[in-house]
């Protein structure tokens, strides 16, 4: 009886857990605002939004919006200030890219590009992912992570409905008496079959609702893994490939889906002037974003000023998205002619709650910043001192891989480097041998949707659970450390001669150099 009452009682509190968390976690973690002191108030702010971000309790943008509230109640951050960290320069070319993707959408030029994609590539399992992950990859070597996401979005989702759109065809077998028919239809959700009087057979074969939905998150989670290491070419996750597999299982059945793409290519006919215009802005944006500050020359900035501090990448970001509504989709037509773009697309096409979850991420940073808490935490790495080279670097990966997951790449790399460059010394090995690994794994942000700009996008648009970044993103943090360490222990002691002592003013060098290096990349990112 005893037992009884208490499997319903927490079957109760299971009922209402949603509300315990919402209620409780701002009180559990209470205790760190009775220490006297900023760094505890900011890590009380911080355990609040992540308790609520990984347990989804409330819509993730309204947790990005915490800090707004607090920080400035705990006089961390002034509200003036804070709000600035909701739309920065960052978050402009984030915008910029996404309203650049609802003009491709509205033109369909993603769905022409989709098509040619997965006819230049193939059907297989491999292949599709092979193409999406490398285009993905390719783009994002030259322009940002997010841009290229963003980019790659709308042409997947178009390459996922063709694949799952209606297909009709019938196979059939003869012989003297009777003639069986089979029909498939793949835009239903269950299997069905039936066998009529003339002895003809139809049945529906498609993906259920619930495999079509893992395999877009697969492909999704397969173009953000791809910006973030550039030239990833493999599957993301068994499960998804494994229902790929299920649903292109036969060459029969690739060859078919091949067919019906080539025809559906076919019906888009010539090229249009709207998807014509869409396409060279796109590429003149490509363009302003590689050549404003390349490394091996100097930028068209140079034109405007001298040093480059008064133009980022969401200035040409936000002249693209003027001329969409500037220019028409039908000069030949102008009196009736729509522009390349209009704001009720773009109203209804922009994902807006991203850009308040992105905001709400460098708002923490900013807390962090702030109050002192990245120095605190900084400050606490220095008992890793008296470890060995090779466990030291372990050590430090395995932290910045989570230390990125919580705050953004700049503030990850701006806490971690002056404490490694000290220890590096310290222990008379070459900094530049941490510095890089760690460096690296500042851009590994695979786990959590707030982490990163391309997290973010795909969580949003594939309407995701934190476990369907969870689990795929352990698995690749766990790989990334086992690589970089074998990688650094092997080729880095060649390649930086970390056994050998390196003067204090070198390392300074090098370690403003990498800071300045990665914070002008994390800023693409």
């Amino acid at each position: 009886m005893m037992f009884h009452s208490l499997i319903k009682f927490f079957e109760i509190l299971w009922r209402i857990q949603r509300f315990l968390i919402c209620w409780f976690a701002p009180i559990v973690w209470l205790p760190l605002l009775l220490i006297p002191m900023q760094e505890a108030k900011c890590g009380y702010v911080v355990l609040v939004m992540v308790t609520y971000w990984f347990t989804e309790v409330i819509p993730m943008a309204i947790t990005a919006l915490i800090p707004v509230i607090l920080f400035p109640l705990l006089k961390i951050v002034s509200s003036e200030e804070i709000a600035k960290s909701y739309f920065n320069g960052t978050i402009m070319v984030f915008l910029g890219s996404l309203i650049a993707a609802c003009a491709v959408k509205k033109s369909n030029l993603h769905e022409r590009i989709a098509l040619k994609v997965i006819l230049l590539t193939g059907t297989s399992p491999r292949r599709l992912f092979f193409g999406f992950m490398f285009t993905t990859a390719f783009l994002s070597m030259w322009i940002s992570n997010l841009a290229s996401v963003a980019l790659m979005i709308p042409i997947v989702s178009a390459a996922f409905d063709q694949l799952t759109r209606k297909q009709s065809v019938s196979y059939g077998t003869c012989n003297n008496e009777s003639s069986v028919y089979v029909t498939l239809d793949e835009n239903s959700e269950k299997r069905r079959a039936s066998v009529s009087r003339n002895r003809s057979v139809s049945f529906s074969a498609a993906l259920k609702k619930k495999e079509s939905k893992r395999l877009k998150k697969g492909v999704l989670i397969g173009i953000c893994y791809a910006s973030n290491i550039g030239g990833t070419g493999t599957l993301t996750g068994s499960s998804t490939n494994l229902v790929l597999n299920a649903h292109l299982d036969t060459k029969q059945n690739e060859q078919h889906v091949y067919e019906i793409l080539r025809l559906q290519y076919q019906k888009l006919g010539p090229i249009s002037f709207h998807e014509q215009a869409v396409l060279l802005l796109f590429g003149l944006l490509l363009m302003l974003w590689f050549f404003r500050a390349p490394d091996f020359m100097s930028g068209w900035t140079t034109i405007f000023s001298e040093n480059n501090q008064y133009i980022n990448d969401s200035t040409p970001t936000m002249l693209i998205v003027l001329l969409f509504f500037l220019i028409p989709a039908k000069p030949r037509n102008l009196k009736n002619s729509p522009m390349l773009l209009d704001w009720k697309t773009t109203q209804e096409k922009v994902s807006w709650s991203v850009i308040l979850l992105l905001g709400g991420g460098f708002a923490m940073a900013k807390g962090c910043e702030k109050s002192g808490l990245s120095v605190m935490l900084g400050g606490s790495l220095k008992i890793f001192e008296n470890f060995p080279h090779s466990a030291i670097t372990m050590m430090m990966c395995s932290v910045a891989l989570i230390l990125t997951e919580l705050v953004s790449n700049t503030a990850a790399i701006t806490i971690l480097l002056p404490v490694i460059q000290q220890m590096s010394l310290h222990i008379n090995v070459n900094p530049i041998s941490v510095m890089l690994p760690v460096t690296v794994c500042c851009s590994y942000a695979f786990m959590l949707p707030f982490a990163s700009g391309t997290n973010a996008i795909v969580f949003e648009v594939g309407k995701m659970k934190n476990k369907d970044l969870l689990l795929p993103g352990s698995f690749m943090k766990i790989i990334s450390l086992i690589v970089l360490t074998v990688m650094n222990s092997t080729w880095g002691r060649i390649i930086f001669d970390s056994m050998s002592p390196i003067q204090s003013q070198g390392a300074q060098f090098l370690t403003a150099h990498n800071q300045t290096f990665h914070i002008r990349q994390s800023d693409l990112s």
